[in-house]
């Protein structure tokens, strides 16, 4: 079990920039995509323009945010789409920072432990107080666009992280030749958003066998370790918490 403290950005979230959250055409329930909870979806309605339908998602904060990292999280509900993120600039205009597709139109187990893992990815830093995310192109058997939570941070993250660790393979039983292949990944431009190789912790010997963490004084437990980290680890070990469950990122 290896631990290693966040970077200073993984706090900076759409959520510390109180998002005002709209959809066109309107969802009455848009601001569940970003309040953090994944039991709460959202289906956003389409608007028809010939033979293309989209659905467009505006995120409009208090505060400047520089993203780096989009992550989108499907509900229950299978859906493909191809989707671009933009970000409105100095002069009102809107600028696109990414184009991707969103795969998660097979939801069964066969094809990846994860069902509902995010689709990630990674860009370099943007700073706007508008960004948008647009949704077209709409593939597989589900027409449906119900996504449960829409985040962007400031902290940088592996894009794929889903899909190269196989949580969520190719949808059908025929993947091409490029299916499990991707692109380089540009690095972060501040070292703030790295981790040094000499902060990450070897937590093996205090793990127990019945999964349980004894770390300093304070005890932690969890289901299936894994890799993990904490935002606040310094502090933790030091505290009097007790027993914690751990979340697996």
């Amino acid at each position: 079990m290896l631990a290693f403290p966040a970077s200073s950005n993984d706090a900076d979230t759409l959520s510390a920039h109180s998002p005002r959250v709209s959809s066109t055409p309107a969802a009455a329930n848009a601001g569940h995509l970003a309040d953090g909870k994944l039991d709460t979806a959202v289906e956003l309605p389409l608007s028809q323009s010939g033979k293309e339908s989209s659905a467009t998602v505006d995120f409009e904060l208090d505060s400047p945010l520089t993203a780096r990292t989009l992550e989108v999280i499907p509900s229950n509900q299978p859906f493909g789409a191809e989707a671009e993120l933009l970000a409105k600039d100095k002069s009102g205009q809107f600028q696109t920072v990414r184009k991707f597709k969103c795969d998660r139109s097979n939801m069964a187990t066969n094809v990846g432990f994860m069902p509902r893992g995010p689709v990630t990815i990674s860009f370099p830093e943007t700073t706007s107080q508008h960004f948008r995310v647009v949704f077209k192109n709409f593939f597989g058997n589900s027409k449906r666009v119900e996504l449960a939570e829409i985040n962007l941070t400031g902290a940088a993250r592996l894009e794929s992280y889903i899909e190269k660790q196989l949580a969520k393979m190719h949808p059908t039983p025929l993947p091409t030749w490029d299916t499990y292949l991707w692109p380089t990944q540009s690095e972060p431009e501040s070292g703030s958003s790295t981790v040094s190789v000499e902060k990450v912790k070897d937590l093996s010997a205090q793990l127990s066998a019945d999964g349980t963490l004894i770390w300093g004084c304070s005890s932690w437990r969890m289901d299936h370790p894994t890799y993990w980290y904490d935002a606040n680890w310094q502090q933790e070990c030091t505290s009097q918490q007790g027993r914690n469950r751990l979340g697996n990122r």
